[in-house]
């Protein structure tokens, strides 16, 4: 008799530990859909017009309009402000423009995008022909004209490379230095 009340024993035991075995199998499939059901409708969520950017705020703007700056930009509404990618594209395309120093996008949610920029300011032009090359105080070509910018217009440099966006390059390049510099000087103290 002992040992027939062992077999079943065991017998119980395996039928039971096969059951906590199916149960735990029946658990972690339960709990892996339930996982991947709650990812799919955050990531529908995400993705849903409540993410939509409906307002561009722009910071920091001086010399360009709130207007034009979102225009150089290419800043429109209406992309996703999470999966888009406005926030490297808008910053590529004001980095490219030589009026902006330092450009930064920030995505403040659920919808708004700030655009906040700092702006170089024309100090000077040298006149070049019938033409004129803006200057910031650090040399950069801002950009050429032919309608006089109402800055100090610097003479007597002779011009080896004016690129915009780039520093000028003058055979005087202490004197250019100097002034510029001295004109960054007058300007803070007004």
């Amino acid at each position: 008799m002992k040992i027939s009340e062992d077999v079943d024993f065991d017998v119980e035991l395996n039928r039971q530990e096969r059951a906590k075995k199916k149960k735990r199998r029946r658990r972690f499939w339960r709990n892996l859909l339930l996982f991947l059901l709650i990812c799919a409708g955050i990531f529908a969520f995400l993705k849903s017009d409540y993410f939509l950017i409906k307002d561009i705020d722009v910071k920091g703007n001086t010399y360009y309009t709130k207007t034009e700056i979102k225009s150089i930009a290419d800043a429109k509404p209406g992309n996703n402000i999470i999966f888009g990618d406005d926030v490297k594209r808008i910053t590529e395309n004001l980095e490219n423009n030589p009026f902006f120093k330092s450009v930064e996008v920030k995505r403040h949610l659920p919808s708004t995008l700030v655009i906040e920029v700092a702006e170089r300011e024309q100090v000077a032009a040298i006149e070049f022909g019938d033409n004129y090359i803006v200057l910031d105080d650090e040399g950069v070509v801002l950009r050429k004209t032919n309608v006089d910018p109402k800055v100090t217009i610097l003479t007597g440099l002779t011009i080896s490379k004016m690129n915009v966006g780039e520093p000028i390059e003058a055979e005087e390049k202490e004197n250019l230095s100097t002034t510029l510099r001295m004109l960054k000087i007058m300007e803070e103290g007004d």
